[in-house]
C-alpha cells in the first residue's frame, strides 16, 4: 500500500506543483512586478524540487550531493545573470532596429486584420519554431555543440544541473523570443 501511495504521489507531483506555481504567479502578478514574480516563483519551485530530488531521484546512484548542487547553483545563478543582461542588450538593440524598419516598411509585418486565435496560434508557431530549429542545429553543427555540449555534460541528471547551460548557446536559443 505505501509503494502504490508513493508511486501516486510522484506521479502527481510534478502537475500539482506546476499548477500551484501557475496559480501563484497569477495572482501574484496582480500584485507585483512580473519579474520579481517569476523569481520568487521560480525560486520557490527550485527549492521545492531539490528537496524532492534528494528524496526521491529518479535513480538511487543520481542523488547529488550537497557540493554538486551548489556548484551547479552557483553556475546557473551565474550563468543566469550573465544571460539575461546580454539579452536585454541584444534584444533592446535589435527591438529598435525592428520598430525602425516597420516604420519604413509599406509591408504590413504582421496580421493585424486575422483573428486573435490565429494570431495566438501564428505567434505560439513563429515563437517556437526558431528555438526548436536553432536546438536541432546546436546538435548537428560543431561550432553550436561546443556550447550546447554543457547542456549535456553532466553523468548524473538532477533538477538544477538540467538547466546547465553557456550563457552564449542561452542566449543564441532564446534570441527569437
Amino acid at each position: 500500500m505505501i509503494a502504490i501511495a508513493r508511486t501516486a504521489f510522484e506521479i502527481a507531483v510534478f502537475p500539482s506543483a506546476l499548477l500551484v506555481a501557475v496559480v501563484a504567479g497569477d495572482v501574484l502578478i496582480r500584485s507585483w512586478d512580473p519579474a520579481l514574480v517569476v523569481m520568487c516563483v521560480s525560486g520557490v519551485a527550485a527549492v521545492i524540487l531539490v528537496g524532492l530530488e534528494l528524496e526521491m531521484p529518479e535513480r538511487a546512484s543520481w542523488r547529488p550531493g550537497v557540493g554538486e548542487l551548489m556548484v551547479d547553483l552557483v553556475h546557473n545563478v551565474v550563468s543566469g545573470l550573465v544571460t539575461t543582461l546580454a539579452h536585454a542588450a541584444v534584444v533592446g538593440g535589435l527591438l529598435s532596429i525592428a520598430v525602425e524598419l516597420a516604420a519604413a516598411s509599406p509591408l504590413a509585418l504582421w496580421p493585424d486584420g486575422l483573428h486573435w486565435t490565429l494570431r495566438l496560434a501564428l505567434a505560439l508557431v513563429v515563437a517556437e519554431l526558431i528555438p526548436y530549429w536553432y536546438h536541432r542545429m546546436a546538435h548537428r553543427l560543431g561550432p553550436l555543440w561546443r556550447l550546447h555540449a554543457t547542456h549535456h555534460s553532466p553523468d548524473k541528471l538532477h533538477v538544477i544541473n538540467a538547466a546547465r547551460f553557456h550563457p552564449l548557446d542561452e542566449l543564441l536559443h532564446m534570441l527569437p523570443v
